[in-house]
């Protein structure tokens, strides 16, 4: 194949390839297809062009030289030479002619580069608006998220006050319904009965405009999902938008530097064609090639078609793209404006219905406690003439009185019986007593007087609770099990008159048991473990401390709740009442330890000094010195001298003081800890006298018997220990529980020791044949509650 054949094949390649390129680029929208194939084409047609010229140059040369060589023939031969000449030279017009053409149609493709830039620059515009409208979606979606933040935080609010309201619902309707059956019974208070009625409207239309406020406030949640829902679908299609733009954005880039490397081909092809042009001129007898000439000219008058389709086809694409970007626009526009709108409607909305919300609790809440202090006071007045007249009429309200062996026991106990003196004052520097804080007030003078019981006005629990016969009671032995309890039994304590015990338990209740009448009733208020109980020295007052951080005085006749003390930070863990009655001591987690005044109900002072958890307190027989234990890192003692504002710290058990305990003459007291030793010691002084060892596990509470001369002990390791206080001896063991037992406690006689475990039972320990003599007695005994 020669050299003509081959560029005349090559031609033919290009122009299929221009054909296809062309069809390709408008399906796909890529001009690389019909930009690659015409760039190849229009190289071609330059090489032709070269070439041509170069046979036209070599033409000329030929004809001189045949002019030169013929000058003697005869003038038929000039005529046809001169004939070949004029063709020659029209041939040659035609090609300057194509090859202007060819220019024109470079200029053409450089215009439509030109005007291709044109479009990304406004297309890259475009993107720019794009991003700043991003930006501002991405700004309205915080402020509607933190809208909604304020929405949420205003539903918390009204939960709670909703639930104060619930709260407050439920204790008028108790009132209600207890006042009701009250006027079943006394018809002539019809007052209290219409003033009751009248509140309970009055209720109810409060709950029907809190009912209307919530529906109020739930309807602008679900506008704001509403609108929440509409922004995330926009800002969907605009991020699918910006996607389809960024990727018609880089095919461009791409077809752009396509159409870049072509020209440089071809600019490059150019210099070669200029370079060789002199080089590639054929012999003096070839002949110009006038089918070539042509087809070259056919080739160009195609390509120029294939731009022209080309152009009409991006000015439709970039038309379609404008229209698009206009209506994307006007949506952005638009959209924005209706968010603006509906945040500002929003915004409003939500002060107006908390205002209105605020104003409204503040007002209904006050007119309930208003009206609650009322049928207080009524309800108040009728119980006293109920009980006046129930007293008068049925004498059902009977005070017990002891029986005459407790009778002659306590007088016994208080004239007669000897206690041990302590041994003389510890010579124990001074230096060892640390100043109490100087924000500390000196406690209240003993006064013999009994404390009076008072209600608060706000008193709740007006119906006191109804006696239920002990049907969980067992004897084995002349041992008695009581189990009512739940939960662990936390605490137990004998009323100073005998005939009442109380006990507090891990299930949040109380229970005040008649062991005269085998009667219990449960006292509930508390929210959560009750950790100690508490009887007051006249026996009219229950005092109990719990984990939910509140102590609670009870009536200890009818169970009514009277006062609750609030005050500690933590769990409160102990509490002890002073001899006078007046003032009562509590220890808690907090680190502290509160006096309260019990006719007050209020805090007189706070002592501070422990290091960590306070678990225990117990007053002197004088109530002049307070002993307190303390757990976890603090492990020591500390006595509290109240009159002199100073405190003693004892440092000789080695691990948690759990539980300490006052003698009956209040000079000496008895200490608990989980090292497993019991120790004994000088109330003044601090002075350790004796300690006492036997259990093999933690020791959870210690108790002296009225006497003082018996000391009872719980560990543990399930067992309950006397121990003779004179000698340090061990007398008995009782291992009658089966889980660790957390409390002991004494009756009023001596004659019985309670004590409260982890199996949820109390036992009632008969100790009348305790000896003297120190011996262990033995007592190995199990007894099993009826599942």
């Amino acid at each position: 194949m020669t050299k003509r054949q081959l560029l005349e094949f090559i031609e033919y390649i290009s122009l299929g390839l221009t054909a296809w390129g062309a069809i390709a680029g408008s399906i796909s929208q890529d001009y690389a297809y019909a930009v690659i194939p015409l760039t190849l084409t229009v190289g071609l047609i330059i090489i032709n062009q070269q070439r041509s010229r170069k046979l036209i140059q070599h033409q000329e040369d030929t004809l001189e030289e045949l002019q030169e060589s013929r000058q003697p023939l005869n003038s038929g031969n000039s005529d046809q030479i001169e004939q070949l000449r004029q063709n020659q030279l029209q041939r040659i017009d035609l090609i300057n002619k194509r090859v202007s053409q060819i220019d024109a149609a470079t200029q053409q493709v450089n215009s439509s580069f030109q005007a291709q830039q044109k479009h990304l620059d406004d297309l890259n515009q475009r993107l720019a608006r794009f991003d700043n409208f991003t930006q501002g979606i991405n700004t309205a979606q915080l402020q509607i998220e933190k809208l909604t933040k304020n929405q949420q935080q205003s539903l918390n609010i009204i939960n709670q006050r909703l639930t104060q309201i619930d709260v407050l619902t439920k204790q008028v309707n108790n009132i209600i319904e207890r006042q009701s059956v009250q006027n079943q019974q006394i018809p002539e208070n019809q007052a209290g009965s219409k003033n009751i009625d009248a509140f309970r409207e009055q209720f109810n239309l409060v709950n029907q405009q809190i009912k209307q406020l919530q529906d109020n406030q739930q309807q602008g949640v679900n506008i704001i999902n509403q609108r929440w829902a509409q922004i995330e679908g926009f800002a969907q299609q605009v991020n699918l938008t910006k996607q389809q733009v960024e990727q018609l954005q880089q095919t461009q880039r791409q077809s752009i530097t396509a159409i870049n490397q072509r020209f440089s081909q071809l600019d490059t092809a150019m210099q070669q064609l200029n370079n060789n042009q002199n080089q590639n001129i054929t012999s003096p007898s070839q002949s110009i090639n006038i089918d070539a000439l042509n087809q070259l000219t056919e080739l160009l008058n195609r390509t120029q078609q294939q731009v022209a389709e080309l152009e009409r086809n991006q000015q439709q694409n970039i038309a379609a793209i404008n229209q698009r970007l206009i209506r994307l626009d006007e949506s952005t526009h638009n959209l924005t404006n209706l968010i603006t709108q509906q945040i500002e409607k929003l915004q409003t909305n939500q002060q107006l219905n908390v205002t209105a919300l605020s104003n409204g609790f503040n007002q209904q809440i006050e007119e309930l406690r208003k009206n609650q202090q009322e049928i207080s006071k009524i309800i108040n007045s009728e119980l006293s003439q109920i009980k006046n007249a129930i007293a008068e009429n049925k004498n059902i309200i009977v005070k017990p009185s002891l029986p005459p062996s407790n009778q002659s026991q306590q007088a016994q106990s208080s004239g007669t019986i000897s206690i041990p003196t302590p041994p003389e004052k510890s010579t124990q520097p001074e230096a060892n007593k640390t100043q109490l804080q100087p924000n500390q007030k000196q406690p209240t003078q003993q006064n013999t007087n009994p404390p009076l019981v008072k209600k608060p006005p706000n008193q709740t629990n007006l119906i006191p609770p109804t006696p239920k016969q002990i049907n969980q009671y067992t004897q084995a032995d002349s041992i008695q099990v009581l189990k009512e309890h739940t939960d662990l039994v936390l605490s137990v304590a004998f009323s100073p008159q005998g005939t009442l015990l109380a006990s507090g338990s891990q299930d949040k209740t109380i229970i005040i048991w008649n062991l005269l009448k085998q009667e219990y009733i449960t006292l509930t208020g508390h929210n959560e473990a009750v950790n100690s109980v508490a009887f007051s020295p006249d026996s009219q007052i229950l005092a109990s401390c719990s984990d939910d951080n509140t102590i609670k005085f009870w009536n200890a006749e009818n169970g009514l709740e009277i006062n609750t003390l609030i005050g500690h930070q933590d769990k409160v863990f102990g509490i002890a009442f002073s001899p006078d009655g007046r003032t009562l001591a509590s220890c808690s987690k907090d680190k502290t330890v509160k006096l309260w005044s019990v006719d007050a109900g209020r805090e007189i002072e706070t002592l501070r000094g422990h290091a960590d958890e306070v678990l225990c307190v117990t007053f002197s027989g004088d109530g002049e010195i307070i002993a307190s234990g303390a757990g976890r890192s603090d492990k020591t003692i500390k006595i509290w001298h109240l009159e002199q504002h100073k405190f003693l710290t004892l440092t000789r058990h080695m691990d948690d003081v759990t539980t300490v305990a006052c003698s009956p003459n209040g000079k000496i007291f008895a200490s608990g800890s989980w090292d497993t030793t019991i120790k004994l010691w000088n109330f003044e002084t601090g002075k350790e006298l004796t300690s006492l060892e036997g259990h093999s596990d933690y020791i959870y509470a210690v108790a002296f018997s009225p006497s003082g001369k018996i000391l009872a002990s719980g560990s543990r390791d399930k067992t309950v220990k006397l121990w003779l206080v004179d000698t340090g001896g061990e007398l008995q063991t009782f291992a009658g529980h089966e889980d660790w037992v957390y409390t002991v406690a004494f009756s009023a006689d001596g004659k019985i020791l309670a004590s409260g475990s982890g199996d949820k039972n109390i036992l009632l320990i008969p100790i009348n044949d305790v000896s003297s003599t120190g011996k262990r007695q033995g007592y190995q005994m199990r007894i099993r509650a009826n599942d």
